[in-house]
């Protein structure tokens, strides 16, 4: 099943990345973040909670940075350390590309699809485990017009997670 599993999660990460890329391949325009002089990169700070532990919930933060590539298109990194305030610690670096498929009078965000890829490092005590991250995100990117910082509420499934539920915070530079 877990084969199964990791092969699902390969494969829409794969179909995302070619859909995106043929979104995307028309011609540069400015983002519909804003007008000139719009502010492309974000850089974030997060908390969750997930099920990256078989038997109950860990906690999680990360730190992300994005950038804006293409109108409603962004690719970015993540840095996500889990504990349970136990025995098990996990590191899942990642780089991820996002989708602005609805913007609702957002300026700067709106409804995003996120496609995660990357390497956990789990540990139990002192034995570290390595396996394939792999993950959907949805959620909303509130942008602040004036001041230039966001906030965005989300959750995400994959493996081997299962599931998380989290909100980040941060500045556009």
């Amino acid at each position: 099943m877990i084969r199964g599993l990791s092969r699902i999660v390969l494969f829409s990460c794969c179909f995302f990345l070619c859909i995106t890329g043929l979104y995307a391949k028309g011609e540069r325009q400015q983002p519909p973040t804003a007008g000139a002089g719009a502010k492309q990169a974000h850089l974030g700070l997060g908390i969750e909670g997930n099920m990256n532990v078989k038997e109950s919930f860990a906690f999680g933060q990360s730190l992300n940075f994005d950038y804006t590539f293409f109108p409603h298109f962004a690719v970015g990194a993540s840095f996500t350390t889990s504990y349970d305030f136990d025995t098990f610690y996990s590191l899942e670096p990642e780089l991820f590309g996002r989708w602005y498929f609805l913007e609702l009078g957002v300026p700067g965000g709106g409804l995003f699809l996120q496609e995660d890829m990357g390497v956990r490092i789990a540990m139990t005590g002192l034995d570290p485990e390595f396996s394939f991250l792999g993950g959907v995100s949805l959620g909303f990117r509130w942008a602040f017009a004036r001041t230039g910082y966001f906030i965005e509420p989300y959750i995400r499934g994959g493996y081997p997670f299962r599931v998380g539920v989290g909100l980040r915070g941060g500045i556009r530079l």
